[in-house]
């Protein structure tokens, strides 16, 4: 593992292991092992990551579209990743590092804006019948 100054270089932890994930997403049929919500089987509503291993499954395959369907916040959060991968590897290269600092107002604005897009996805499996 690479580290500076014992602090480990997360770019040089997470695109690994994420490739991984998304290679056994790609190599195994995990969208068939019959796993189940305990929240679906609960109340009969969708959690808020329904579908995403459905949704992790077909992005590892190429296919987008569908899994933009099957569950929008997991695959623009799967794309996200990609761009991570992309940031770490010019990390890597060039030493130059991104590390944000959110405090104050600036975290709560974060913080409100992520609890509006689980809503928002979790409204739209809702409407979609998953």
């Amino acid at each position: 593992m690479i580290a500076v100054s014992g602090k480990v270089l997360h770019e040089a932890l997470w695109p690994p292991l994420g490739l991984l994930g998304l290679w056994v997403a790609w190599a195994v049929p995990l969208d068939r092992l019959g796993w189940f919500c305990p929240f679906h089987r609960l109340t009969g509503l969708p959690c808020v990551a329904c579908g995403g291993t459905r949704a992790v499954v077909a992005f590892a395959h190429g296919r987008v579209l569908e899994a933009l369907t099957l569950n929008p916040l997991v695959t623009f959060g799967l794309a996200a990743f990609v761009l991570y991968c992309v940031y770490a590897v010019v990390a890597l290269g060039s030493g130059l590092r991104f590390r944000p600092v959110l405090a104050g107002s600036r975290a709560t604005v974060a913080r409100v804006l992520v609890l509006v897009v689980l809503s928002l996805n979790w409204a739209y499996l809702i409407a979609a019948g998953r």
